[in-house]
């Protein structure tokens, strides 16, 4: 499938698997336990996600159904192992960037060959 300009490539970042996290707390907790949690000197230390995480998980679970469609209608898709890092991790750009060429280039090549 041909676009107006020309040939749709798209790139998938999302993690392969996703990475599952135990937290210390149940269906909900409010902000007021966490605070309580942070103000008693005695607790051990309560692992619950924080905002950013929250937020950035919430718009990864709300671009799946983008995710779907693009994959049904690239020409090529290139899918890369971001595993390893977190999306949040913002020091990390540079791998990225390497990881992104290493795996786009025999790819790409090798879709060109095929046209």
């Amino acid at each position: 499938m041909l676009a107006e300009g020309g040939a749709v490539i798209a790139v998938d970042v999302t993690p392969v698997k996703e990475k599952r996290q135990d937290w210390d707390f149940d269906a909900s907790i409010s902000g007021w336990q966490v605070m309580a949690h942070k103000l008693n000197p005695f607790a051990t230390e309560l692992r619950v996600p924080t905002l950013s995480a929250t937020i950035m998980q919430s718009v990864a679970i709300n671009s799946t159904y983008r995710i779907k469609q693009a994959r049904i209608e690239a020409d090529l898709l290139i899918q890369l192992d971001t595993s390893g890092t977190s999306i949040l991790q913002w020091d990390a750009y540079m791998d990225m960037i390497n990881l992104g060429y290493e795996t786009a280039k025999p790819l790409i090549e090798d879709w060109l060959q095929k046209e």
